[in-house]
């Protein structure tokens, strides 16, 4: 990606342009007690996203679907991040309510308004009780911690152990 600020550089292969040495130099020095593989996701993130400024007329759709859907999981078919999350919930029982991008039109367009909801760039985005949770690790890490089960007992959702 190329950004226009005011300097030119490469940080850990991503190609700043025209950015602002002082802004670069804070945000990779140890003043934000941040290790420089941290320096370099929160660069990604500040300057990587493909967010569009156009308003997305599928972010009332999607906070509708949030607040109709105990569990909503917006995925796509031949991911593997995907794959997994499906089989977690499935093997639980879970009745979820599940949109594969990959396979419905406008399945870029409704990604694009879920970074915009959601500020997640990668599949699934997963909300549980009408509130987001993330992705697969995050639904995976609560499985783990025993929080999942207690996620679905507010939302009154059946579950198997």
């Amino acid at each position: 990606k190329i950004i226009n600020l005011k300097m030119n550089g490469r940080i850990g292969g991503l190609l700043v342009k025209n950015s602002s040495s002082r802004m670069m130099r804070n945000l990779m020095s140890k003043r934000f007690s941040l290790t420089q593989s941290s320096n370099l996701y929160m660069l990604r993130r500040l300057f990587c996203t493909t967010a569009t400024t156009e308003p997305n007329k599928n972010v009332d759709e999607i906070k509708k679907q949030i607040t109709q859907y105990p569990v909503l999981v917006y995925a796509k078919s031949y991911c593997k991040h995907s794959k997994m999350a499906k089989e977690l919930l499935g093997k639980m029982q879970v009745d979820y309510q599940k949109y594969d991008l990959d396979l419905i039109e406008g399945g870029a367009e409704i990604q694009q308004a879920l970074l915009q909801i959601t500020g997640q760039k990668t599949v699934p985005n997963i909300f549980i009780n009408h509130k987001h949770i993330g992705g697969n690790s995050d639904l995976q890490r609560k499985n783990t911690d025993g929080l999942l089960t207690k996620m679905f007992d507010e939302a009154k959702v059946k579950y198997v152990v």
